[in-house]
């Protein structure tokens, strides 16, 4: 089992997944609702844990907005009624106002301002993220068959918790540095970031389906999904690990 210490995060600098530094780690904290935080210093600004992504020379985040003590003290865990009202918005093909990131070569990515160290390690922790995606997916296609209701809820939280920050870090981070790095590697990487687009897609319409109450519809979508979302990530992963092979050979 993997855990961190305090004394693995307090006085690391911060950086998300867009290259940014956020801050710099003055106390590891519990919440009021159980879930593990870091507090930076100079500011009353919270990270929470579940938004790690390595711990390294620096604290790797997802690109997310981060939330002050005193909203944390008024956080309260989410319920099922309301995962589909608190779910983040998906981006679409229609509404994506901005072609990907990677698509321009002759610009520098921002996380091109952190060591190679830093980026071998976002790479090793996407790596880690696929690997658990099996099981959870396995995990959620039998749920969905003996408790529908019940799986559907947790998948909502899967996609908003999980999945969707997991491709907004790799549009942001290792798809641009990799096309930078590996030109050859582009083709592959714009089929990765057009799947993207048809899981986003379809998640989109999950949701819609889910809050107008078509389960059994919403149930089909999701074995979908759910069977889509792992031999995307197997792709993915064939790439990733060719990367960090060339990557840590020059």
């Amino acid at each position: 089992m993997e855990y961190y210490e305090p004394k693995d995060l307090i006085g690391k600098s911060v950086y998300s997944t867009n290259g940014e530094k956020v801050g710099e780690v003055e106390k590891a904290v519990f919440l009021k609702d159980g879930k593990g935080a870091m507090i930076l210093k100079h500011t009353d600004r919270i990270i929470l844990m579940e938004t790690v992504r390595s711990v390294a020379d620096i604290i790797l985040v997802a690109q997310t907005e981060t939330t002050t003590q005193t909203q944390a003290e008024e956080t309260h865990p989410k319920t099922s009624e309301s995962l589909v009202e608190s779910a983040p918005p998906i981006q679409t093909e229609q509404t994506r106002s901005q072609p990907p990131r990677f698509t321009s070569t002759d610009s520098t990515s921002p996380i091109e301002k952190l060591s190679r160290s830093a980026f071998i390690e976002a790479l090793k922790a996407i790596a880690h993220e696929h690997s658990q995606v099996s099981a959870r997916n396995a995990a959620l296609s039998s749920l969905l068959e003996s408790d529908p209701y019940k799986a559907l809820n947790e998948l909502l939280a899967y996609l908003a918790e999980s999945l969707i920050p997991h491709e907004e870090m790799e549009e942001n981070s290792a798809f641009p540095v990799i096309v930078q790095r590996q030109p050859s590697k582009e083709p592959l990487v714009r089929e990765l970031s057009k799947e993207h687009e048809w899981i986003n897609d379809n998640c989109m319409q999950l949701r819609r389906n889910i809050g107008s109450g078509r389960i059994l519809e919403s149930k089909k979508l999701a074995q979908d999904v759910l069977s889509y979302v792992n031999d995307h990530y197997r792709r993915e992963e064939s790439l990733f690990q060719q990367v960090l092979k060339e990557y840590s050979s020059t």
